[in-house]
């Protein structure tokens, strides 16, 4: 008859240890060298100097909007001296109102074509509906310093640009917010050179 072994010697843990503590260097030095080529292209991306000397060249600023109640009123105000058009892309809400009682002009998007999305969709109209030779597209959810957009419109015009788009800093209000967002930013900064 066959005698079914008592103990089934494996390997112990010390013969782990050393293969394990190499993959956990190995893992650390892979995190840090990510950590340092996104701070790396993070701090590479220009930095936009205010000049509030600034004359800006013609523009109109875009934002479409759904449901933005809580913020469409701070976000048109921050843009005061330039053109505001908002794009009311079928709110539930005060949006509208908000928006026109802030010293934005106003305009309902048109029904949503197939294959479209609706804020894309928003843009777009909101395009449609002038001629001139800058346009700023805004998240409604946003807001600007005093001279922001001048300085950015300067900075393009002087570099003799066709589009640039920015990359704010962000005011991050609620805790995880403060927790995902840098991460978030880390993980896209590693994939994205400013060059």
């Amino acid at each position: 008859m066959n005698e079914i072994p008592q103990e089934l010697h494996i390997g112990s843990i010390g013969d782990l240890a050393l293969p394990v503590f190499i993959a956990g260097v190995i893992v650390a030095l892979a995190i840090l060298l990510l950590a340092w080529l996104s701070r790396r292209n993070y701090l590479a991306l220009p930095e936009l100097r205010l000049d509030l000397a600034a004359r800006p060249p013609d523009h109109c600023v875009i934002i479409p909007a759904r449901n933005e109640e809580a913020s469409i009123a701070r976000c048109v105000s921050s843009l005061d001296g330039s053109p505001r058009l908002v794009v009311d892309d079928h709110s539930s809400d005060r949006t509208a109102a908000l928006a026109q009682a802030a010293g934005a002009e106003v305009r309902a998007a048109a029904p949503l074509p197939p294959k479209w999305l609706g804020k894309p969709h928003a843009c777009w109209s909101g395009a449609q509906h002038t001629d001139s030779d800058w346009l700023a597209f805004v998240d409604a959810n946003t807001w600007y310093e005093p001279g922001f957009l001048p300085s950015l419109l300067a900075y393009s015009d002087r570099r003799q640009l066709h589009a640039a788009t920015v990359f704010p800093r962000q005011e991050l209000q609620r805790w995880y917010e403060r927790l995902l967002v840098p991460y978030g930013l880390g993980l896209y900064f590693t994939g994205v050179s400013a060059a």
